[in-house]
């Protein structure tokens, strides 16, 4: 069967939309470039060589039946670029919202309580008790053994402050991974506040 023409779905319309001004602007612009360009700035997901492939391929088969759209004036050009760059935000903004509630359920399973204050302090307490705890859990033998003596620890109690460290660091270490991602996730959405080099 021959290759159906005519317009594209709704969700591919407005990149190949954006393709032909991206050309019009260039004209020594490559369609796969266009394709590229444009699907970033719409913030389309998924594997760029096959957005790329798809893009470009609709692109080909529209012009060749005549049927690209026909490129705007500048000042809809600017209208629709602002209307675009607002709709691709909003969509990255819900995605990162969605991924924060499945980080902030994960911390909850891991059994910690995010503070929705002060993360940033909450994660450096987090860190530093990981610090604390590696230091037995992947110190050398004679050092974790030195530590237990220390504390005069029998052999028995020694082995199973051990245990209980090793255990402790590999959960620590998922919470502070957890708790990582959320205070990026608070960020990208302006949730956190930023924080200077200096501090």
């Amino acid at each position: 069967m021959p290759k159906k023409t005519g317009r594209p779905p709704e969700n591919d319309a407005a990149t190949i939309r954006r393709m032909v001004e991206l050309r019009t602007a260039n004209p020594s612009m490559k369609v796969r470039a266009a394709a590229r360009e444009a699907a970033k700035q719409l913030g389309l997901k998924g594997q760029q060589g096959t957005i790329e492939d798809r893009l470009r391929h609709k692109y080909a088969e529209l012009e060749a039946a005549g049927e690209l759209p026909v490129p705007e004036s500048s000042p809809d050009f600017v209208r629709r670029y602002i209307q675009d760059a607002y709709a691709a935000r909003a969509a990255r903004q819900a995605t990162l919202r969605d991924e924060l509630a499945a980080k902030e359920q994960e911390a909850i399973a891991l059994g910690l309580q995010v503070p929705s204050k002060d993360l940033l302090v909450f994660l450096r307490v987090l860190e530093s008790e990981m610090l604390r705890a590696e230091i037995y859990a992947r110190g050398s033998a004679d050092i974790v053994t030195a530590l237990m003596m220390e504390e005069h620890l029998s052999a028995t109690e020694a082995d199973a402050r051990y245990v209980a460290l090793r255990e402790g660091y590999e959960l620590l270490k998922k919470q502070v991974e957890v708790v990582s991602a959320i205070y990026e996730k608070r960020l990208a959405l302006g949730l956190a506040p930023r924080v200077s080099a200096q501090n």
